[in-house]
């Protein structure tokens, strides 16, 4: 599924929606830094919807360094502070 939503060209609305439910079907904690770290937090998939996936991971203690570290470059990407 994780292949799929990045070797695809698609808006970035469903890219994030496709991300988001990955996010939340994955049980353990690799498989969603695995979510973040390879889809979420690359740079060519830089939108606004990316960063809420971001922050909204930053819920989960597991997830919140490298949500914050994700959220961070994707805002400096889409000139946010």
């Amino acid at each position: 599924y994780i292949r799929l939503v990045r070797q695809f060209n698609m808006p970035a609305a469903q890219r994030a929606e496709m991300c988001g439910k990955a996010l939340k079907t994955a049980e353990r904690t690799a498989e969603k830094k695995l979510v973040l770290n390879e889809v979420i937090g690359l740079e060519k998939y830089a939108s606004p919807q990316m960063l809420e996936l971001a922050l909204d991971a930053k819920k989960d203690p597991a997830l919140r360094d490298d949500a914050t570290r994700i959220a961070a470059a994707i805002a400096k990407k889409l000139g946010r502070n």
